[in-house]
């Protein structure tokens, strides 16, 4: 799944699809479609994602000229997996790193980020060394000061897709991919009601609402409304 941030930090899910994995075979189709469809490489500024090879590798790939921002929400993640006293030292550590983050300038977070590794690391080796591995790379968000809360974690993107695992395990059975995929703009799109082109529908009662059922779209309307979206980001 593929979020952009305009300069006004407004936020919109450009692509999502179905794929075998993170694997560089897999996301740079997405990535490609997304160029075609409008979103050149001169266009966007700064991508962020977790540390799968294969992501970084398409990113590359397609958008060279992008700079690579690592999710600073999963370096934390990664942290705290890897403390070994977890009662003793997980809460502490783990209010330590967040304060690297929240410093006003990136020379601030890197010298607080050593302060936090000195203190650490006689007690704590392994959890340490996995923050250091590629942690300048959580802070290139830094370049971009006004949108840097928008763009220093995926975390958005990692929401949306616990909502859709939460929402379709009600249905339990796909008749093909194309089933999931409108299954899966429905819930990114619900409840907004797009009354075009004519007859397309997008509603539900309350009731339900609460399992997403009721929610339908004309097949034919989706490539419509996936388009139209492209259109407002590459002009």
């Amino acid at each position: 799944m593929v979020l952009g941030i305009r300069l006004d930090n407004t936020q919109e899910i450009l692509a999502f699809k179905l794929t075998s994995g993170e694997s560089e075979a897999a996301v740079t189709p997405i990535l490609n479609d997304l160029y075609r469809r409008g979103l050149e490489g001169k266009n966007p500024k700064i991508v962020a994602s977790d540390g799968a090879e294969g992501i970084k590798a398409a990113i590359e790939t397609v958008y060279p000229y992008a700079k690579w921002q690592l999710c600073s929400t999963h370096k934390m993640r990664n942290l705290c997996s890897n403390i070994e006293q977890k009662k003793k030292h997980r809460k502490e550590m783990l209010n330590g790193a967040s304060l690297i983050y929240e410093s006003a300038t990136r020379k601030e977070a890197v010298i607080k980020s050593g302060s936090f590794c000195s203190k650490w690391e006689s007690v704590e080796r392994k959890a340490v060394k996995n923050f250091r591995k590629d942690f300048s790379r959580t802070l290139t968000f830094y370049e971009y000061a006004e949108d840097r809360r928008f763009v220093s974690t995926a975390n958005r993107l990692e929401r949306d897709l616990e909502e859709i695992r939460r929402r379709i395990k009600t249905q339990g059975y796909f008749k093909n991919e194309r089933s999931v995929d409108l299954w899966v703009y429905g819930i990114l799109k619900y409840p907004e009601r797009i009354k075009e082109p004519e007859g397309l529908l997008l509603s539900a009662t309350e009731e339900e609402t609460k399992e997403l059922e009721g929610v339908w779209i004309k097949e034919e309307c989706l490539s419509w409304m996936m388009k139209r979206t492209l259109h407002r980001w590459s002009n």
